[in-house]
């Protein structure tokens, strides 16, 4: 038998079952919280959070007579860390990953949409190169570049690349040169050509005309 002040509270959690503590209604909010902390086995460094008609019961002092408790009635806990024992922080240093090629650029200041512009005109002549021999050549180990230096340095590096130009420019040229004779010539004036397109082009006149006279020399 229960005293008369005394009453069964039904303790609901959702990740336990429910189980009961017996307290008195002259006991504090305080009371029924170490009882609540006792019955679950949590350690002093956990918190007892309790709601009561929807309500929170942070006042440790009230009673539970003024709080309107009664017998066999419901309140929600769960653990929550307590506000002078915050839980150990862990720094979690994460570690950027190392660039290469042209990622590199970042450091200077050139955006993605930068990056891949120039790698896109970059391309055409990758096999004379890596992106990672490019950027080395244009960054002295012995002088960092400010984002305006490293910009007009790779304007100009690209700048010398398209004008040298690739060797499919080079056998474009003489497929050219080949085919149409000494049409083309009046190209190796044109400053939108690069070098090696020019080049192939005179390769293939030269072969055009040296098969031109074996083919009279055999009469063909």
């Amino acid at each position: 038998m229960k005293d008369d002040d005394g009453i069964r509270v039904n303790v609901r959690m959702v990740d336990r079952p429910d189980f009961q503590v017996h307290v008195s209604l002259k006991s504090s909010v305080k009371y029924l919280r170490e009882k609540v902390q006792i019955a679950l086995g949590f350690p002093t460094t956990t918190a007892i959070r309790l709601i009561y008609l929807g309500k929170v019961l942070d006042d440790d002092s009230r009673s539970l007579h003024d709080l309107s408790f009664f017998d066999q009635c419901h309140i929600h806990c769960s653990p929550a860390p307590r506000a002078n024992h915050p839980p150990p922080h862990v720094a979690v240093q994460i570690e950027e990953p190392q660039r290469f090629g042209f990622d590199r650029l970042r450091e200077f200041g050139f955006s993605s949409t930068d990056i891949a512009e120039i790698r896109a005109q970059f391309q055409p002549n990758s096999h004379l190169q890596s992106e990672e021999d490019f950027v080395n050549n244009m960054i002295d180990s012995n002088h960092r570049p400010s984002e305006q230096e490293a910009q007009l340095s790779i304007a100009q590096e690209l700048q010398n690349r398209q004008s040298e130009g690739s060797y499919e420019d080079l056998f474009l040229g003489m497929v050219m040169g080949f085919l149409l004779g000494f049409i083309v010539v009046f190209f190796l004036w044109d400053k939108s050509l690069s070098r090696r397109t020019k080049f192939g082009i005179v390769a293939g006149v030269g072969c055009n005309v040296s098969f031109s006279l074996f083919a009279v020399e055999q009469g063909i």
